[in-house]
């Protein structure tokens, strides 16, 4: 699975990104809601809050959906590990 490196603003709705085996995703401005999906079931469905600063590092291949915590705007940057 290839990870889509970049920059995104997020709203209230949310955006789905693939990301590879430790790959991460920094909150760079407001508050982050994520909801990693994977194969495996102890990673399944788990909910993560990111604070400006934060990051999320991905350790294994996984889908995440990212948006604005409670609706409000927010701003995350991923980036694969070389």
């Amino acid at each position: 699975m290839s990870t889509t490196q970049g920059h995104w603003i997020l709203g209230p709705g949310p955006l789905r990104l693939p990301l590879g085996l430790g790959s991460y995703l920094i909150c760079t401005e407001g508050m982050v809601w994520l909801t990693q999906q994977s194969a495996a079931l102890d990673t399944a469905r788990r909910d993560t809050v990111l604070a400006c600063g934060e990051r999320f590092v991905a350790e294994r291949e996984a889908v995440v959906f990212v948006s604005g915590f409670r609706g409000r705007p927010a701003r995350i940057v991923i980036r694969e590990i070389a």
